[in-house]
């Protein structure tokens, strides 16, 4: 096979994929190196630790939380959805509201609401004075899915937390405050 002139041509760069030592495969660039470590091994600092070990969990109830959603005919998106515009009262919230409330893009909480109002679930309708603003609404057969969805949630809750089920409240009120006090929560007014 020919080489490339062009190859041969150009000195290699720090940009080059191929100049300097092998990268090693399960480090990210600009990591620190974990080569000969578990990623929750000795030598990472505690609070990486605690990242990586949470979203291991996240991951692993994650999936059976949506094997019982999928199971009452909703998607954790519309959960989420759902219960976000359950808890202030059931008030109307604009779009963008709702889609920082549930920590989703706006594109796909819009198409979850149109999703929802189809079956019946929430309803769209404009803003009183800006004619820019959509606001969406529980609707009681919503209201009252989402408090299924809730009770199988809680009767499940000892599965979906395994051993930290006992720890659960104090779990809550740790998150809670860090929750509060980012960036994100000031968006929504919720702080």
């Amino acid at each position: 096979m020919k080489e490339s002139p062009f190859r041969a041509a150009s000195p290699p760069t720090g940009n080059d994929r191929t100049a300097g030592p092998p990268r090693d495969p399960g480090r990210m660039p600009g990591h620190p190196t974990t080569t000969g470590r578990s990623a929750t091994g000795p030598g990472r600092n505690g609070l990486s630790q605690v990242l990586l070990l949470a979203n291991r969990l996240h991951c692993e109830r994650t999936r059976s939380l949506d094997s019982e959603l999928r199971a009452m005919g909703l998607t954790r998106i519309d959960y989420l959805v759902l219960a976000a515009l359950a808890a202030p009262a059931g008030e109307p919230c604009p779009l963008s509201v709702l889609s920082r409330r549930v920590a989703a893009h706006p594109t796909t909480v819009a198409g979850t609401v149109g999703l929802l109002e189809r079956r019946g679930l929430v309803a769209r309708s404009p803003h009183p004075t800006d004619r820019r603003i959509t606001l969406v609404e529980i609707t009681p057969a919503g209201a009252e899915r989402v408090g299924a969805a809730d009770t199988m949630i809680e009767a499940a809750r000892p599965e979906l937390l395994g051993a930290v089920y006992d720890d659960h409240r104090r779990l809550l009120e740790m998150l809670g405050p860090l929750v509060r006090t980012s960036p994100a929560a000031s968006l929504d007014g919720s702080r």
